[in-house]
């Protein structure tokens, strides 16, 4: 079970729910195995067909790894009250699973994305996943003003002239290395389409 999978009591959880809460804790796992050795899966044909999309996601199944085909519906529903992103981590898994193996070394070699279908898939699943780096980088950047207003909040009420300046000199290093970042609008959060 990963950090952003959700505990969730087994008791007073329909057999039919527990098993494809299980069927999709199964898939994760094993979208997070393609991620990390994606060698091993290039010849799997059924699994890199169903990464393809969020509905032939539903679809696969593997019942030695207790994988079964369901719903999109189901899937969403069931991942939104078992991982902390819910469904968009899922999909999250999933592109990234098809990207590892796609731009897998043996595979490029192989698999040439040269149709203008492909082509346009390629590019909307990188949107996707631009989408979700600026989302991360919207919260990490929330999260650093946070912790320098408090940080500055705390040094002021010292009342120590010493820890206030020293405070403001470190935080204004701290800045300096962003500002050679893309400035983000820290009032609004990206949207989750690109």
């Amino acid at each position: 079970m990963s950090k952003d999978t959700k505990f969730i009591p087994e008791k007073n959880i329909d057999a039919r729910v527990q098993k494809n809460r299980n069927s999709i804790l199964e898939l994760e796992r094993l979208l997070r195995l393609v991620i990390s050795e994606p060698e091993k899966y290039l010849e799997d044909d059924l699994l890199i067909s169903c990464l393809k999309s969020q509905g032939a996601l539903a679809k696969y199944h593997n019942e030695g790894r207790g994988i079964y085909a369901s719903s999109l519906n189901t899937i969403k529903r069931i991942s939104e009250a078992s991982f902390d992103n819910g469904f968009f981590k899922i999909d999250q898994l999933r592109i990234a699973a098809a990207n590892a193996i796609h731009s897998h070394p043996k595979n490029t070699e192989k698999d040439p994305i040269s149709s203008k279908a492909a082509l346009k898939e390629k590019i909307k699943d990188l949107e996707i996943l631009l989408n979700l780096v600026r989302k991360d980088c919207w919260h990490l950047s929330r999260s650093l003003k946070k912790a320098l207003d408090i940080g500055r909040f705390y040094a002021e009420r010292t009342g120590d002239v010493a820890i206030i300046e020293n405070c403001a000199k470190e935080q204004r290093d701290i800045l300096r290395v962003f500002q050679l970042c893309k400035q983000i609008n820290l009032n609004t959060e990206p949207s989750n389409h690109a």
